[in-house]
């Protein structure tokens, strides 16, 4: 018999990643929606659906719900800390209240799981090669570089990663298309920029086009220092067959090779003759976007990422899950 979970969370990263993961390996998945957020709607939820497992994908804000409700419900909880390296009381509340917690950062098995006993694996980001394939070339989301985010200043990697990626380009007169909240515009944060640059939201639903369509897509990361952990664009930009131009990280270095599956740097003065180089050098940019895709392809994909997670759950229950 086929195994259940339901997904207490309904983001992007769930719906068109974790979720069909999970599905393409065998699973019956359900995921909340967002009208049943609330204690009756999800108790509603697992008694019709009858989840043979709960997980929750960050939860920031949601722990007086999500909590109380996992105890009460007594179904195995499983927990995806993509927060991690920075809340640690948060993935410890949940990792708590969990049979198993999912993190993103390697680093955190041994210096804050193990200690507190919270039982853990590393589950970076991946892709989910049903969605995140080749879009089709659309004139509205024709640019020549485009970065996709909300722009934030509360870590100080992603203040060098503007320095590092946006700012030479901008100066040295290359047009950037930003995608994300207003904050890059209403002076709510000290950077910004001009507002003719800015695109708005950008739906989860068009990634595919803007990547067939943008032949540089730039990546800006929170973390370094972390072997796994690292914007989950890197992974979703390769899926669709763009060119990921992003900032050095750690992560960047121990799972991609430079040149091969993306392209980093680590200067602006780098980020200004690397842009020109590929520009330059479409052949070698298609090459380039064409191995990035097959390496996450075969390595990093949510069905990937779910066996994964099936095999610990065997693990810790002494059997074989699902049949396998």
């Amino acid at each position: 018999m086929d195994l259940r979970i339901l997904f207490l969370n309904w983001a992007p990263i769930i719906s068109f990643g974790l979720a069909p993961g999970f599905r393409d390996i065998g699973w019956v998945t359900d995921i909340l929606p967002p009208e049943d957020n609330h204690p009756d709607g999800i108790r509603r939820r697992i008694a019709d659906f009858k989840p043979d497992y709960l997980l929750t994908e960050g939860g920031v804000g949601r722990e007086k719900l999500l909590l109380p409700l996992i105890e009460e419900c007594g179904v195995p909880h499983l927990y995806w800390a993509i927060e991690d390296p920075v809340a640690s009381n948060l993935s410890l509340a949940y990792g708590r209240a969990s049979i198993l917690t999912l993190t993103t950062c390697e680093e955190w098995l041994r210096e804050v799981y193990a200690p507190n006993g919270v039982e853990a694996i590393c589950v970076p980001f991946a892709c989910n090669p049903s969605f995140h394939a080749t879009g089709r070339y659309r004139p509205e989301f024709r640019h020549e570089l485009a970065f996709v985010g909300n722009n934030y200043e509360a870590h100080a990697n992603r203040k060098a990663g503007l320095a590092i990626m946006i700012d030479p380009l901008l100066a040295a007169g290359y047009p950037i298309a930003f995608y994300g909240d207003e904050n890059w515009i209403n002076g709510r944060i000290s950077y910004t920029i001009d507002p003719a640059l800015y695109r708005g939201y950008l739906s989860y639903i068009h990634w595919p086009d803007l990547c067939a369509s943008t032949p540089f897509v730039l990546g800006l990361h929170s973390i370094n220092g972390s072997r796994t952990m690292q914007a989950m664009r890197s992974f979703e930009v390769l899926g669709c067959g763009g060119l990921f131009f992003t900032q050095h990280t750690t992560a960047m270095e121990a799972m991609f090779d430079n040149h091969k599956h993306l392209v980093w740097s680590t200067s602006a003065e780098e980020t200004v003759e690397l842009y020109r180089y590929y520009q330059s050098h479409p052949d070698e940019a298609e090459r380039i976007r064409r191995q990035g895709r097959e390496f996450v392809y075969a390595h990093h994909t949510y069905a990937h990422r779910a066996r994964e997670i099936e095999a610990k759950l065997a693990q810790l229950h002494g059997k074989q899950v699902n049949g396998r």
